[in-house]
Formats: C-alpha cells, structure tokens, sequence
C-alpha cells in the first residue's frame, strides 16, 4: 500500500509536467505598448474600419478614432445625465448598405435607439437618423 507522501509526490510530479507541457506550446507574447486615446468619460467603446481603409478604428463617446495613428475625428454631441455618459452601446454596423459601418447606439436616460449614419468617403458630418422609442423596445410591431 503506497502512503499519502507517495501519492503527494505523484501528485506535485503530475502538476508539475502538466505546467511544463502547457508552457512549450505557448506562442511568444505579441507587442503591446499603451496608448491613452482620450481620458474623457465613455460607457462603451466599438472596433471597427470605419473609413474602409483596411485598418481597424476605434469608436468611444463622441470620437472615433483613425488607426494606426489614432488620429481623433469628433463626430457627434451625447448627453451627460446622472453622472453618466448617455450612451451604453455602439454597434456598428451597414444600416443603409453603402459599404461603410454606421453606428447605432442605446441610450438609456433618453430611452432610445439611434443610429448614426457613417458620411462615407466624402468625409462629412454624421447624421443622426431614426429613432426607435423606449415604448416599442419590446413590442414586435417594428
């Protein structure tokens, strides 16, 4: 009968080659360096090609930002209410099916959805476009 050192030891030698296993087959740490885009308030934040340049942008509170340069384009006005930034989600997503991402956005103290039409190549301002009221959030009449 093997003792309970016996089975520790078994035990510490099993973990111990399981840890060694699950390091060899480990890629090698991808760069990261951080870079602070904007210390404002922001409750959600969106990856996506906004401009179609085949670079990743980034989407939080009234900016996006233009990758790799980060380069901050100023595209809408949300409410500040209660302490909170008034806009608790971004979805970018072709509503109209230009070829570019929009955005549409939840509010939750204004108590509706938006979505924000993406200027395209052109470059100009974003508009905000129709919205879906708080009353019909859970009806399936739209």
């Amino acid at each position: 009968m093997l003792s309970v050192k016996h089975y520790f030891l078994k035990l510490m030698t099993a973990l111990a080659a399981s840890f060694l296993l699950a390091g060899a087959g480990r890629p090698p740490d991808i760069p990261f360096r951080i870079h602070m885009l904007d210390a404002g308030a922001s409750e959600t934040a969106a990856v996506v090609d906004i401009n179609n340049d085949g670079h990743l942008d980034i989407v939080s509170g009234e900016n996006w930002y233009e990758g790799p340069s980060w380069t901050r384009h100023h595209f809408r006005e949300i409410n500040f209410t209660n302490n909170y930034v008034d806009n608790f989600s971004d979805l970018p997503i072709d509503v109209d099916g230009d070829g570019y991402p929009d955005l549409v956005s939840v509010s939750w103290f204004g108590r509706n959805i938006v979505w924000w039409k993406n200027p395209g190549k052109g470059n100009g301002p974003w508009t905000e476009r129709s919205s879906i009221p708080a009353s019909m959030w859970n009806s399936h009449s739209w």
